[in-house]
């Protein structure tokens, strides 16, 4: 298959929330979604310092220097669909890709592991980390 070779991107690791415990390991069978967010076709733009007069960027122009490269959208949607993920949401402007799978689909494929986490509050939340 085209996809076998795995690189881990330096900061893509996810860590559980601080003071959050173990409920218990994900149903491989439950769906699940996962926001793939891609690179920016140039660097983040610099914050205005108050030097010289402030410029207003065109919605166009900002989605064309700092969006996702077409590319990258293909390709993440080329592994999609070799592994039968459903994608959600493509947006370059946004830089991501949403897709949903089963989470034994999200584990085998995307090499991530899945746990069921609880953090503050009543709420059960389901964290993913890339195994190093």
């Amino acid at each position: 298959m085209a996809f076998e070779r795995r690189i881990t991107l330096p900061g893509s690791e996810r860590k559980s929330l601080p003071k959050s415990q173990l409920v218990s390991p994900i149903n491989e069978n439950d769906i699940v979604r996962v926001t793939i967010v891609l690179r920016p076709n140039s660097p983040q733009p610099a914050t205005h310092k108050g030097n010289g007069p402030y410029r207003a960027v065109a919605y166009e122009e900002f989605k064309q220097k700092h969006g996702a490269n077409p590319e990258d959208i293909a390709l993440v949607e080329r592994f999609a669909h070799e592994y039968h993920l459903t994608i959600v949401d493509s947006s370059a402007p946004k830089r991501r890709v949403i897709v949903t799978g089963t989470a034994a689909a999200m584990i085998r494929h995307l090499a991530l592991s899945w746990h069921a986490t609880k953090s503050r509050g009543p709420n059960t939340r389901f964290g993913a980390a890339r195994e190093l």
